[in-house]
């Protein structure tokens, strides 16, 4: 009801606001990833939606008695960057104050990047921040994304792994 009241006002062409609404509608259908967005606005949509998983959202479930991996791992998620990217067009960096914030990662961000025609173009890397390293928090220094895999970051000589370009 809200796109038939508001398209009107910005589209005159009936054709064109069917097809504006089509978008619309297909982008909030496959946010979750399925079905698969087969529109790059719906896979941004489904992307987007996926970004929003820094520990604010994991607070309130962890405080109200739920405890499992999803609220422990979200809890873990300090900050998400979207940037552009060197090899790829878009990067996505993943900030974790803990290295359970892995879960998020695998599970719920990246088969929403593979899930649509964006997925060749969004490289994920997700790294535990130095704090993590001084508090003993981080098992693993960082992950990035290869196809349907995730493989450790190269470690820089003499320090901790940071986001290099793949090879």
């Amino acid at each position: 009801p809200i796109l038939d009241r508001l398209l009107p006002k910005i589209y005159d062409d009936p054709l064109q606001r069917t097809a504006i609404r089509s978008f619309i509608l297909s982008a909030m259908y496959t946010h979750h990833g399925t079905p698969r967005p087969l529109t790059v606005e719906a896979a941004l949509v489904c992307i987007a939606d996926s970004t929003d998983m820094t520990k604010g959202r994991g607070r309130a479930a962890f405080e109200s008695g739920s405890i499992t991996i999803h609220s422990v791992s979200a809890l873990a998620i300090e900050k998400v960057e979207i940037k552009k990217g060197g090899e790829r067009p878009i990067e996505l960096v993943i900030h974790m104050s803990n290295s359970a914030g892995i879960f998020q990662v695998q599970e719920i961000l990246a088969p929403k990047v593979r899930a649509g025609p964006l997925a060749d173009a969004v490289d994920v890397i997700a790294v535990t921040t130095d704090e993590a390293h001084v508090a003993g928090q981080a098992v693993v220094d960082g992950i990035r994304m290869q196809g349907a895999n995730f493989v450790p970051l190269k470690t820089r000589r003499g320090g901790r792994a940071r986001p290099l370009p793949e090879k």
